[in-house]
C-alpha cells in the first residue's frame, strides 16, 4: 500500500459505519468504471430490461417455463 493510502487509514477509521459504507460504494463505482463494468444502477436497469424481455417472450409463446423442481432435478443430475 502506498504511503499516501497508509496516511488515510486513521482518518477513515474515525468515520461512521454509514460514511464508510458510502465511501466503499463510491470507490467500487470508480473501480467498475475503470474496468468498463456496469455501475449498480446500470446493473439494476439492465436486469429489469432482461426480466421484461423474458416475460414478453414467454407471453408470446417463444419460450416455455420449466418448473423449479424440474430445473433442480436436472441440475442435480448434471452437477451432483
Amino acid at each position: 500500500m502506498s504511503e499516501r493510502a497508509e496516511k488515510l487509514k486513521p482518518v477513515l477509521a474515525e468515520l461512521s459505519a454509514e460514511d464508510r459504507a458510502e465511501l466503499m460504494d463510491y470507490l467500487m463505482g470508480l473501480e467498475a468504471e475503470r474496468e468498463g463494468e456496469l455501475s449498480q444502477e446500470e446493473w439494476e436497469v439492465a436486469w429489469v430490461q432482461e426480466v421484461e424481455r423474458r416475460m414478453a417472450d414467454q407471453k408470446a409463446g417463444k419460450t416455455v417455463a420449466i418448473p423449479a423442481e424440474e430445473v433442480m432435478r436436472r441440475m442435480k443430475e448434471k452437477y451432483g
